[in-house]
Protein backbone atom coordinates (compact mmCIF):
# COMPACT_ATOMS: atom_id res chain seq x y z
CA UNK A 1 0.00 0.00 0.00
CA UNK A 2 1.21 3.50 -0.80
CA UNK A 3 0.00 4.85 2.57
CA UNK A 4 -1.54 3.60 5.83
CA UNK A 5 -5.03 2.09 5.77
CA UNK A 6 -7.53 4.43 7.43
CA UNK A 7 -10.86 2.63 6.95
CA UNK A 8 -11.85 -0.96 6.12
CA UNK A 9 -15.28 -2.08 4.90
CA UNK A 10 -16.13 -5.78 4.42
CA UNK A 11 -18.10 -6.21 1.17
CA UNK A 12 -18.47 -10.00 1.28
CA UNK A 13 -18.50 -12.37 -1.65
CA UNK A 14 -18.35 -16.10 -2.32
CA UNK A 15 -16.37 -18.26 0.09
CA UNK A 16 -12.63 -17.81 -0.43
CA UNK A 17 -13.19 -14.74 -2.64
CA UNK A 18 -14.48 -12.30 -0.01
CA UNK A 19 -13.70 -8.66 -0.64
CA UNK A 20 -12.72 -5.56 1.30
CA UNK A 21 -12.81 -1.86 0.52
CA UNK A 22 -9.83 0.04 1.87
CA UNK A 23 -9.73 3.78 2.42
CA UNK A 24 -6.15 5.05 2.64
CA UNK A 25 -4.69 8.08 4.38
CA UNK A 26 -3.58 9.30 0.94
CA UNK A 27 -7.23 9.51 -0.20
CA UNK A 28 -7.14 6.44 -2.43
CA UNK A 29 -9.91 3.82 -2.24
CA UNK A 30 -8.95 0.24 -3.16
CA UNK A 31 -10.90 -2.99 -3.54
CA UNK A 32 -9.10 -6.20 -2.62
CA UNK A 33 -10.13 -9.85 -2.73
CA UNK A 34 -8.75 -12.64 -0.56
CA UNK A 35 -7.79 -14.74 -3.59
CA UNK A 36 -5.99 -11.93 -5.46
CA UNK A 37 -2.75 -10.27 -4.39
CA UNK A 38 -3.35 -7.16 -6.49
CA UNK A 39 -5.60 -4.34 -5.21
CA UNK A 40 -8.04 -2.71 -7.64
CA UNK A 41 -7.96 1.12 -7.46
CA UNK A 42 -11.45 2.66 -7.45
CA UNK A 43 -11.19 6.41 -6.79
CA UNK A 44 -8.93 9.01 -5.20
CA UNK A 45 -10.14 11.86 -3.02
CA UNK A 46 -8.39 15.12 -2.20
CA UNK A 47 -7.55 14.09 1.38
CA UNK A 48 -7.51 11.05 3.65
CA UNK A 49 -10.53 8.74 3.81
CA UNK A 50 -12.53 9.02 7.02
CA UNK A 51 -15.43 6.69 6.11
CA UNK A 52 -16.82 4.84 3.09
CA UNK A 53 -19.78 2.66 2.15
CA UNK A 54 -20.94 0.75 -0.91
CA UNK A 55 -24.59 0.70 -2.03
CA UNK A 56 -26.52 -2.59 -2.07
CA UNK A 57 -26.14 -2.99 -5.85
CA UNK A 58 -22.44 -2.02 -5.58
CA UNK A 59 -22.97 0.70 -8.20
CA UNK A 60 -22.44 3.69 -5.90
CA UNK A 61 -19.61 4.42 -3.49
CA UNK A 62 -19.86 7.08 -0.78
CA UNK A 63 -16.53 8.39 0.54
CA UNK A 64 -16.16 10.85 3.42
CA UNK A 65 -12.76 12.55 3.43
CA UNK A 66 -10.82 14.38 6.16
CA UNK A 67 -12.27 17.69 5.02
CA UNK A 68 -15.78 16.42 5.83
CA UNK A 69 -16.82 16.17 2.18
CA UNK A 70 -19.09 13.22 1.34
CA UNK A 71 -18.51 12.34 -2.32
CA UNK A 72 -20.58 9.77 -4.21
CA UNK A 73 -18.99 7.96 -7.15
CA UNK A 74 -20.38 5.67 -9.82
CA UNK A 75 -18.35 2.45 -9.45
CA UNK A 76 -18.79 1.50 -13.12
CA UNK A 77 -17.57 4.78 -14.66
CA UNK A 78 -15.57 5.98 -11.60
CA UNK A 79 -17.14 9.43 -12.12
CA UNK A 80 -18.14 11.75 -9.28
CA UNK A 81 -21.95 11.92 -9.10
CA UNK A 82 -22.33 14.54 -6.34
CA UNK A 83 -20.74 15.87 -3.14
CA UNK A 84 -22.18 17.16 0.13
CA UNK A 85 -20.15 19.06 2.77
CA UNK A 86 -20.25 18.63 6.54
CA UNK A 87 -20.07 14.83 6.89
CA UNK A 88 -18.35 12.61 9.44
CA UNK A 89 -19.81 9.24 8.43
CA UNK A 90 -22.08 7.85 5.71
CA UNK A 91 -24.21 4.76 5.06
CA UNK A 92 -26.39 3.57 2.19
CA UNK A 93 -29.92 2.30 2.81
CA UNK A 94 -29.99 -1.47 2.23
CA UNK A 95 -33.52 -1.42 0.72
CA UNK A 96 -33.59 1.82 -1.26
CA UNK A 97 -30.65 1.95 -3.69
CA UNK A 98 -30.45 5.74 -4.05
CA UNK A 99 -30.88 6.71 -0.39
CA UNK A 100 -27.75 7.87 1.44
CA UNK A 101 -27.62 8.95 5.06
CA UNK A 102 -24.72 10.87 6.55
CA UNK A 103 -24.02 12.65 9.81
CA UNK A 104 -21.96 15.67 10.77
CA UNK A 105 -22.23 19.16 12.27
CA UNK A 106 -24.81 17.91 14.82
CA UNK A 107 -27.25 16.88 12.10
CA UNK A 108 -28.40 13.78 10.28
CA UNK A 109 -28.76 14.27 6.52
CA UNK A 110 -30.63 12.12 4.01
CA UNK A 111 -30.07 12.34 0.27
CA UNK A 112 -32.54 10.38 -1.87
CA UNK A 113 -31.75 10.18 -5.60
CA UNK A 114 -32.03 13.63 -7.21
CA UNK A 115 -34.21 15.12 -4.48
CA UNK A 116 -32.92 17.98 -2.32
CA UNK A 117 -30.99 17.11 0.82
CA UNK A 118 -33.09 16.70 3.99
CA UNK A 119 -31.42 17.59 7.29
CA UNK A 120 -32.53 16.93 10.85
CA UNK A 121 -30.74 18.73 13.69
CA UNK A 122 -29.69 16.48 16.56
CA UNK A 123 -29.07 17.27 20.21
CA UNK A 124 -26.43 14.52 20.48
CA UNK A 125 -23.79 13.16 18.12
CA UNK A 126 -24.41 10.15 15.90
CA UNK A 127 -22.35 7.12 16.92
CA UNK A 128 -23.30 4.63 14.22
CA UNK A 129 -25.62 4.61 11.23
CA UNK A 130 -27.12 1.32 10.11
CA UNK A 131 -30.32 1.38 8.13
Amino acid sequence: MESPIRYIKVIGGPGGREGLLLGLLSGQVLKIFLDNAFPVPLVRTGSGVRCLDLSASRRQLAVVDEGGLCSVYNTVTHQLMYSEPGANSAAWNSSCEDMLCFSGNNSLSIKAADFPLHQQKLMVGVQNINF
